[in-house]
């Protein structure tokens, strides 16, 4: 055992030493060879020229993006250190469908760090996978970091996330202003420009990020997706839902390997830690959950329009037009956490809310619940939970 954690020590430091960093600044020119001195100007040159285990370094300034497809593994894209590269894409040509696309399922590594990027039609990053290629395995992009990022401006979601695209792991970044594009309109089945939208990709780590002014909810996780954490982020002014574990999907987004036949939602994944205030819809919502948890999280004033603050939700799932699935949360436990209510005084306004079709017995939830408080919290006690 101790041989093999030797040889697998000294290949990642001979991949250390082996890879290469190009380099890409405005005034750059393509047929130059890549070199600090002599950069490339555009991203897709660095991306072609580039093997898997290199480093991209774009020196400070706006780069425009036809689609900037990465389809290699283990490549890592940022700024150059002590400046910001600005990646832009239009959101009215469809034909642009994302700022950044991690478009070969077979990639499996990689990092965007210290990045700003804007726009693309639907996505300002997306992650593909093969489920509509017929092939007998699917699978998707996975193991991918982003990292001090701002990503904002974009047509739908911020970040969307496929089918068996796993691991990708979301730190400390900032999401805004998703939705503003055509795709988003009410004439092309809008609003539906979440913060992060994950349908069926498995741990997912959302950690320490700044997601705000988001036209439907900040982060959802559902498709029958697993082990997915979402922890110390702040999320506020999301026109829906703040964290979602679970939503309504239709059945040929889940697995189809017979691993989850009751379709649940979201399956062993948590929410802790977080601030949410100023929700169009639930704080905090289960939605066909299974083994999920939300406990040290503040929720202030959620549920303005629907929903509740804290709301427990059975799936809606197609399975065909004779065939509709609503199989209602399982073992989901909410704890330790601060629910304060003011969005409204009638009688429809509660601070938790279990739907009809969900089994309440399935259901451990405790904490403080206050309604309409006689003043506002003081945000910057940063309070998270109760001790």
């Amino acid at each position: 055992m101790k041989k093999i954690t030797l040889c697998i020590a000294l290949l990642t430091i001979l991949n250390n030493l082996t890879a290469a960093t190009w380099y890409v600044a405005p005034n750059g020119n393509d047929s130059n060879p890549g070199t600090i001195g002599s950069p490339f100007k555009t991203i897709p040159a660095a991306i072609e020229a580039a093997s898997p285990g290199d480093v991209i370094e774009l020196r400070n300034g706006s780069y425009a993006s036809n689609e900037i497809r990465i389809g290699k593994s283990n490549l890592t894209i940022r700024s150059y250190p002590g400046e910001w590269a600005v990646i832009t894409a239009p959101t009215n040509d469809e034909d642009i469908a994302s700022c950044i696309w991690y478009n070969e399922p077979d990639v499996t590594g990689g990092t965007l760090e210290r990045l700003e990027i804007t726009g693309g039609y639907y996505y300002g990053v997306s992650f593909e996978n093969n489920w509509d290629w017929g092939l007998p395995t699917r699978k998707g992009v996975s193991n991918i970091t982003l990292r001090n990022c701002k990503i904002h401006d974009t047509g739908q979601d911020c970040i969307k996330i496929k089918p068996a695209c796993n691991n990708i792991q979301i730190l400390s970044c900032e999401l805004y202003n998703s939705g503003i594009g055509p795709s988003n309109t009410p004439a092309n089945g809008g609003p539906n420009a979440e913060g992060i939208d994950n349908v069926n990709g498995d741990g997912m780590v959302v950690r320490n990020c700044y997601i705000h002014d988001i036209s439907t909810s900040g982060v959802y996780v559902k498709g029958g997706v697993k082990d997915c954490i979402i922890e110390e982020n702040l999320i506020y002014g999301v026109q829906e839902g703040g964290i979602l574990l679970g939503f309504y999907t239709d059945a040929e987004f889940f697995d189809q390997d017979g691993t989850n036949p009751a379709f649940y939602e979201c399956q062993y994944s948590l929410a802790r830690n977080n601030i949410i205030y100023n929700t169009g819809g639930a704080g905090i919502g289960f939605f066909a959950a299974r083994n999920c948890s939300a406990y040290n999280n503040t929720v202030v004033t959620g549920s303005g329009q629907f929903h509740a603050p804290l709301y427990f939700s059975p799936g809606d799932i197609w399975i065909d037009d004779n065939t509709t699935l609503t199989p209602p949360c399982f073992n989901v436990q909410a704890y330790n956490n601060i629910f304060v209510d003011q969005s409204g005084t009638g009688d429809e306004d509660y601070t938790v809310q279990i739907r009809r079709g969900h089994s309440p017995a399935r259901t451990k939830s405790t904490g403080i619940f206050t309604t309409r408080p006689p003043a506002p919290p003081n945000l910057a006690m940063g309070l998270v939970g109760l001790p």
